[in-house]
């Protein structure tokens, strides 16, 4: 288990993507105070808490950078891996001839503002001794009163995964080549990393025309509420975030496709801790998706704003609990 320490406060922040004047002007509205050159709360018993995808995309990516690591080292703030940190640890990993994460022309556009501001180059990928801290995060963290992870919080995942890690002693070589598909056999590493770092997803009917995604891409799976199911669950009603639903059919989604990301089986629990995300570029009001339910990407690589909740021990998390940079 990634154990979050216990404090009193938590301001958990969404996905930074390269823009750390939003950042700092978020930490400066939550209360944090720039101190040899690392932000800090008065308070001593509240801390930040980061959702992961610090990288790729916006113009600051460096000082993003800059900013979250020396409030993680300074032990102001705590943060988890994104998938885009996943994704660059990929990118630079060589194995049998080829790299985790294929050097194609979508994946080198996504990575290339971090590479030209980190000083990488697109055959090696980011420089090392920032992939060597991208492996440092953990996939998720939690204790008896919060629970943090960037996309998708599932037991079954979460159990998977702190087997692998212990097995490869962290986020290695190793571990990267195990979590690649095919799904491999000792525990289905490659799909609990995809649950957790970049949600649940089910695919869309054969004969459904190409739905292309909000960058245009056309997709064939589509991401669902993983945390709780509509009494029916149609394809427009299971999309996640909601969106305008043209194309896809008002029928139930085969139970067979449910069940093969554990659901309802593994629905988020009504009675568990809150469960903080981020990953899926919500519009809009900002308000929990279920009482312990937040998603926390507000789409500020997208023209959105950059988003953070404030979860104090004892108090419900309202919209009033939201702070936007913006």
């Amino acid at each position: 288990m990634a154990m979050l320490p216990h404090h009193a406060c938590f301001d958990i922040i969404g996905d930074i993507h390269g823009y750390a004047e939003d950042l700092q002007e978020l930490l400066g509205k939550l209360g944090y105070r720039l101190d040899a050159g690392v932000w800090r709360h008065p308070d001593p018993d509240r801390r930040a808490v980061f959702v992961g995808d610090l990288v790729d995309r916006g113009p600051q990516i460096l000082k993003t950078l800059q900013t979250v690591r020396a409030m993680v080292e300074a032990q102001t703030a705590y943060a988890v891996m994104g998938n885009h940190e996943f994704n660059a640890i990929a990118f630079a990993t060589h194995h049998r001839g080829r790299y985790l994460r294929a050097h194609t022309p979508g994946h080198l556009r996504q990575h290339r503002e971090t590479l030209a501001q980190l000083g990488g180059t697109e055959e090696d990928g980011a420089p090392a001794a920032w992939l060597d801290w991208f492996r440092t995060l953990p996939p998720y963290l939690a204790n008896d009163e919060v629970r943090v992870v960037h996309a998708c919080w599932d037991p079954w995942a979460v159990r998977v995964m702190d087997e692998a890690l212990a097995r490869h002693g962290g986020v290695t070589d190793s571990f990267m080549i195990e979590a690649q598909p095919p799904a491999d056999r000792r525990g289905n590493l490659f799909t609990a990393v995809e649950w957790l770092l970049k949600g649940k997803e089910i695919p869309l009917p054969a004969d459904l025309p190409p739905v292309p995604d909000k960058e245009g891409i056309v997709r064939h799976k589509m991401r669902v509420r993983w945390f709780a199911l509509p009494r029916v669950a149609t394809y427009p009603r299971m999309i996640f975030p909601p969106r305008s639903t043209v194309g896809l059919p008002d029928i139930p989604v085969p139970a067979a496709d449910l069940a093969a990301v554990k659901l309802p089986e593994h629905a988020y629990p009504a009675d568990a801790p809150p469960v903080f995300f981020g990953h899926y570029w919500l519009t809009g009001v900002r308000e929990p998706q279920r009482p312990n339910v937040i998603c926390l990407d507000h789409s500020v690589a997208k023209g959105g704003c950059l988003v953070a909740c404030t979860w104090r021990r004892g108090e419900p998390v309202t919209a009033e609990s939201f702070t936007a940079s913006r």
